[in-house]
């Protein structure tokens, strides 16, 4: 872009969904995360397009390279910094963890909805109870078992 700027656009694979750009300007520290990163707390990700495990590596190794002091530009909500959207992370990662113990169990798809509640990440987005149990938990759970052993 001319004087030193330089505008880096960056595709890890599916972080919500197979399409998804991300853009970096390292001279400003500014992050556009699109809607992988819909908001900054209390929203949570829309996997609606039936991946769960390559868009929970990707949602980290894309928090992970942010330094601390970036600006966060979401899809959708404030612009915010990087810990505004460890909620994202923090989110998905315990998403993970409790659908991986639920097949562990044995459990189907509908007990694993039943039990997996996650109230903890439930803090007044209005989406929440909707977006978690039809699809952010089928969308986790339909991955991780379809890759158990692998």
């Amino acid at each position: 872009m001319g004087k030193g700027k330089v505008v880096e656009f960056i595709n890890t694979g599916t972080a919500q969904s197979p399409a998804d750009l991300f853009i970096w300007l390292a001279s400003s520290k500014v992050f556009w995360a699109g809607n992988p990163f819909i908001a900054e707390s209390p929203a949570i990700p829309w996997l609606f397009d039936g991946y769960f495990l390559e868009p929970a590596a990707n949602l980290k190794k894309m928090y992970d390279f942010l330094p601390e002091d970036a600006v966060v530009i979401p899809g959708h909500g404030r612009i915010t910094n990087k810990e505004g959207i460890k909620f994202t992370i923090d989110y998905v990662a315990a998403l993970k963890k409790s659908v991986e113990d639920a097949v562990n169990k044995g459990l189907t798809l509908e007990a694993t909805i039943q039990s997996v509640k996650m109230q903890e990440f439930n803090k007044g987005y209005v989406l929440f109870n909707w977006l978690h149990s039809n699809f952010n938990i089928p969308n986790a759970y339909k991955d991780i078992k379809a890759n158990m052993g692998k």
